[in-house]
């Protein structure tokens, strides 16, 4: 009876973390890192793919793969994509299940699972179509096959652990720094075991382990020019992919209520500002009483147990161990900046957490008023406040702009600008992908594309920038007033000239991305200090699309013009003796 216990509360646990994980699966529309992954998952399989990723992105194929065959069994709708990420997700708390189980007990195979069932990153990285829900499931699986194979040195568990290793090293590129440092890590563990016990059975289990990460190796050479590639572009590009964030010791702070509190911060934004917001509801009184019970009491409870977990089982250790050294890379690289201390990668540090957390608590002698308070805060919370994970809304940027440019009634004789992510977004705003206009500026600045910048600056000014100069070379083409002669050459004789009399031109401006219209450029550069820090790829993004908008007002007729915070839709028509007879959509 007590058998059939454990599995109904198990029971219930996936099928409430499925609740959340299905929870309104097709809001709001794709984003833009969503879209990229459709386009690249409709490619041919599997070259296509591959060819994709080499010259347009920096990700590894596996997960582009399963969703392409996905795609090709039940179609590309919004709720069936983000269906394919749930099943991960939701699969997941059954491995975490396992975990806790071959660490101690059923018992603390709930506990675990139950935790990993109310995690609001889980829950909101289970509902997006990217390969984060595959690669914590894969993190999760390999920690399982690890502890059982400390319980039980077997062959079978090795290589459960090899195959999924190589699953995670061909899912993500800092997968690679996971399985690393679990190799490593636990290696030292075990041959310092060696040295203490003197059982001639620990090295024959050494042997076998080194053995299975070296072939894990092996069947990963095959990535490994797309991953020195990578290495190369990210090394040629004069600009740091990760300018737009700036690290913070408040970054850290961020990354641990997110793992431990229901209130969590999905998008890297002004911390302070969302605090000063909240008191000023609540008053700080109210706004610190609030922080203590959805905040600090759950991170002193899971540290508490993670503390625990540690001191009581030596495998605990090694998991942390693992965790520390990867968190600590996550740290150094962003302190570096090489990295952001985005939620979407501190995610990959929860499985650890998780399980340590579950087992601590398995061992706390109150735990049972524990995790009734931690079921009432975090399920409640959950349900009831808007901006919980289960609720948020990703942005609805490029389906209110779909829906107006749909509303333009375009043509083959018609062209569209898109000035973020064209490789990408272009299939998503047109079934005729012809009339995009094949210049990405993101991909312009960050891949440092020779084709494109060399329409906009002279060779010798390309070749003169490296990521060591470049704000100081950029500067002086962030202040002209006006478009660059070489740059209105291309525009007016590339795009203007070839537009058929009576032609519309309709432009859309990421104004994420392209955050600073002229006069705000000529601030930030005025300003040293406010130009060191300001992100370069996003001041070079938005100086060439208002350029675009400029050359485009000067030649062409303005029909409608429409603006939101986050975006800019123009429509231009060639011949300004043409009739604007056009109805449009308005969108609030």
């Amino acid at each position: 009876m007590k058998f059939h216990r454990h599995k109904l509360l198990l029971l219930l646990i996936v099928v409430l973390g499925a609740l959340f994980r299905f929870y309104n699966l097709d809001k709001n529309g794709l984003w833009f890192d969503e879209i990229g992954t459709l386009s690249v998952a409709k490619e041919s399989f599997p070259l296509g793919i591959i060819d994709t990723l080499y010259h347009k992105d920096i990700h590894c194929p596996l997960f582009y793969f399963l969703l392409h065959f996905w795609i090709k069994l039940f179609g590309d709708y919004e709720f069936i994509l983000r269906f394919f990420s749930a099943i991960f997700g939701t699969a997941n708390i059954f491995i975490f299940y396992l975990i806790g189980k071959t660490i101690k007990s059923r018992g603390t195979g709930l506990i675990t699972a139950f935790l990993a069932a109310i995690s609001p990153l889980l829950i909101y990285f289970s509902q997006e179509i990217r390969f984060y829900p595959l690669i914590l499931l894969l993190m999760s699986l390999s920690l399982l096959f690890l502890i059982r194979f400390e319980r039980k040195p077997s062959i079978k568990n090795l290589l459960g652990l090899g195959v999924v290793n190589l699953g995670i090293l061909y899912t993500y590129t800092i997968g690679l720094v996971f399985v690393f440092f679990q190799a490593v890590i636990y290696l030292g563990y075990m041959l310092i075991k060696l040295y203490k016990d003197k059982k001639p059975e620990n090295r024959v289990n050494i042997k076998n382990f080194v053995l299975t990460n070296v072939f894990c190796g092996l069947l990963f050479t095959p990535y490994l020019p797309m991953f020195f590639h990578h290495l190369a572009v990210s090394s040629n590009s004069f600009l740091n992919f990760f300018d737009w964030g700036r690290f913070t010791l408040f970054d850290i702070f961020v990354a641990v209520q997110n793992w431990f509190s229901p209130f969590t911060f999905v998008y890297k934004h002004d911390y302070t500002e969302t605090y000063a917001s909240f008191m000023e509801i609540f008053g700080t009184y109210g706004f610190l009483i609030l922080f203590l019970f959805i905040v600090a009491i759950p991170a002193i409870i899971f540290i508490s147990a993670i503390v625990k977990a540690v001191f009581r089982k030596k495998i605990m250790l090694v998991l942390f161990l693992i965790f520390a050294a990867f968190f600590s890379f996550e740290i150094l690289t962003a302190m570096n900046g090489r990295f952001i201390l985005h939620s979407k990668y501190t995610v990959l540090n929860l499985p650890i957490i998780i399980i340590l957390s579950g087992y601590g608590l398995s061992e706390i002698k109150y735990r049972k008023p524990i995790l009734i308070y931690l079921t009432i805060l975090f399920i409640l919370y959950l349900l009831i406040v808007p901006f919980s994970t289960p609720h948020i809304s990703r942005t609805q940027v490029y389906s209110e702009v779909r829906s107006i440019l749909n509303s333009y009634n375009l043509t083959e004789k018609d062209i569209v600008v898109i000035n973020h992510g064209t490789r990408y977004v272009k299939d998503y705003f047109s079934g005729q992908t012809s009339i995009v206009f094949p210049l990405d500026l993101e991909y312009t600045y960050f891949y440092r594309d020779l084709n494109s910048l060399e329409k906009i600056f002279a060779k010798s000014f390309i070749k003169s920038v490296s990521k060591q100069n470049a704000r100081e070379k950029f500067k002086s083409f962030l202040i002209m007033e006006k478009p660059p002669k070489k740059f209105r050459n291309y525009i007016e004789n590339d795009l203007i000239a070839k537009l058929p009399d009576g032609a519309k031109l309709a432009i859309y401006i990421n104004r994420m991305t392209a955050k600073y219209d002229r006069q705000e450029l000529k601030k930030i550069t005025s300003s040293p200090e406010n130009y060191q820090v300001k992100s370069l790829a996003r001041m070079l993004i938005s100086k060439s699309s208002n350029d675009i908008l400029t050359i485009s007002k000067e030649n062409l007729t303005l029909v409608d013009s429409q603006k939101h915070p986050h975006w800019e839709v123009y429509l231009f028509r060639k011949n300004s003796d043409y009739p604007a007879d056009i109805a449009f959509i308005q969108i609030a």
